[in-house]
């Protein structure tokens, strides 16, 4: 058997913390980020294999523990890509159009189940994991970058890592707040909900991380090094654009950040080469797939329509307060250690601090500006203000390490809930049934059925909550199944609830079949 390629490990994973502490030993480092890592997967598995397994006697899970809706609408779009699609199509509207080169990596996905011989949703989950091991690794290596004390590296590593918020503590009235289901803005809530929100994170993440060295604009670094960098940050760029445009933007306006607190903080001209060429060359790699997603949106009626009843907008400020505390309430106390020490700061420990601060605040503005997808700008809002917690920890402490441990102990206590009580949530889904995350059994085999005997351009009119379904595991287009990728979503709602209830004669019935040619009715137990 080959030894581990340990040297890889060590120039990947902590790549970036100049001030490592070798006392600790490189194999004890190795060793806890194999701990948490094995933590982290199987609170973000177990919950899954245990729905599979005890879903109930004529019932069957569906996939999905956390929002179902984009859940099966990803799957939906893996369909595409078994079936041999290269171009998405609206599966969820009766008259889809033409299609488009958007959501690639699902697509991607597709094709890889039709090629694998393996169900759309384990390679859904299997890309999930794999997502969140690539993201668990940037998020080691950034904290170790900007974090250049170990202790407080690693602290902020696991916060960032398992923490959430105090949403807890508004379920007794009723409040779910954003740390329970906007996936994108925490790593935890990320790899347990989805395949590509970690991916985004990780992309991100890798973007924003300081290098080992700085390099000035003085510094003459060797051109191959100088290429492969800057290839590899275009290349980084495109990714973050096939798989989510809005993770683009704050990649760029965070960089900008970073550039422009140097100037505001120095005062001297010099601008970190380093951070502009990763502006220069991210949005080159990103460029052609905006433009040609901005062309798709505005030369297709269908996905123009779609695109604007796809509205995200922001948090409220008293959700943002509860969801992101305490470590919001920690890195306001850490900017303010900014601010008094900015002054004594030697240059790399301005760009640790500059980076988190950088991002926390251009996302803050980002998420309130007076646009309709303002809550897609919140993505790993949490890794910024996780390290930034962890300075406002230590200065609360006085620098002592035990003091800063219990603390840091304490505030994973008051945070820990949140994300027990979204573990523990899979058990009562499955309980009760939720219709959204089980399927009965006499539906899944009139759904294989469909599958099997329908035209693939098949229409298929069915109740609202199994025409989410039935894009997902048969591919063929309903009238209505989403409130979001459904063009006309609500009148399209009403026009099958309408439909089914007892208002409408037959006449109305086969005269409502003619007009939007449906081709099968899903009568079912909804």
């Amino acid at each position: 058997m080959k030894p581990f390629p340990y040297g890889f490990v060590k120039k990947t994973c902590l790549a970036g913390f100049s001030n490592y502490n070798t006392s600790m030993g490189y194999w004890r480092a190795y060793g806890k980020v194999w701990l948490i890592g094995l933590v982290f997967g199987l609170a973000i598995t177990l919950p899954y294999l245990y729905a599979w397994g005890s879903a109930g006697e004529g019932y069957e899970f569906g996939g999905f523990l956390v929002n179902p809706l984009d859940g099966n609408s990803y799957l939906a779009k893996m369909y595409q890509g078994w079936r041999g699609d290269l171009q998405f199509s609206l599966p969820y509207t009766a008259e889809p159009g033409d299609g488009a080169y958007l959501y690639l990596y699902y697509l991607f996905l597709g094709h890889l189940s039709r090629l694998l011989s393996a169900p759309l949703v384990v390679i859904y989950h299997l890309a999930r994991l794999a997502g969140a091991v690539f993201m668990l690794c940037a998020l080691y290596r950034f904290c170790m970058a900007v974090v250049r004390e170990a202790r407080l590296g690693w602290l902020a590593f696991a916060l960032a890592a398992f923490g959430a918020g105090l949403g807890w503590l508004g379920l007794p009235l009723g409040i779910v707040s954003a740390d329970f289901w906007v996936a994108e803005a925490y790593p935890f809530l990320s790899a347990y909900t989805n395949a590509h929100f970690p991916l985004v994170l990780g992309i991100l993440l890798w973007i924003l991380t300081p290098p080992r060295q700085q390099i000035g604009v003085e510094d003459n670094a060797p051109f191959r090094q100088v290429f492969i960098h800057s290839w590899v940050n275009a290349l980084l760029g495109l990714a973050l654009a096939v798989v989510s445009p809005f993770a683009v933007a704050v990649a760029l306006v965070v960089c900008l950040g970073v550039i422009a607190a140097r100037r505001l903080f120095r005062r001297s001209g010099w601008v970190s080469q380093v951070y502009a060429s990763r502006l220069i060359w991210v949005a080159a790699g990103s460029l052609p797939v905006l433009v040609y997603d901005l062309w798709a949106f505005g030369s297709s009626p269908q996905l123009g329509a779609w695109n604007a009843q796809n509205i995200t907008p922001a948090l409220p400020a008293w959700d943002v307060l509860l969801s992101f505390s305490p470590v919001l309430l920690l890195a306001f106390l850490a900017g303010w250690r900014f601010w008094r020490e900015r002054k004594t700061l030697d240059e790399q420990a301005l760009d640790a601090w500059l980076v988190p601060l950088a991002w926390a605040l251009t996302a803050m503005i980002l998420v309130y500006l007076p646009f309709n997808l303002q809550r897609r700008f919140i993505v790993g809002l949490y890794v910024p203000l996780s390290v930034l917690a962890v300075w406002g920890l230590d200065w609360l402490a006085g620098g002592r390490s035990r003091r800063t441990w219990l603390l840091a102990f304490l505030m994973f206590l008051l945070v820990l809930p949140t994300n027990l009580f979204l573990l523990l949530s899979a058990r009562f889904g499955l309980q009760t049934h939720d219709p959204l995350i089980v399927l009965q059994q006499d539906e899944v085999r009139a759904l294989q059925w469909l599958e099997g005997n329908a035209s693939p351009d098949a229409l298929v009119l069915a109740a609202p909550r199994t025409g989410l379904f039935i894009p997902a595991h048969t591919g063929r287009r309903v009238i209505y199944g989403h409130p979001y990728e459904t063009v006309q979503a609500e009148s399209e709602k009403q026009a099958v609830l309408d439909f089914f209830s007892a208002s409408w004669s037959q006449a109305q019935r086969s005269e409502f079949l003619e007009q939007r040619r449906v081709d099968y009715v899903f009568y079912g137990p909804e």
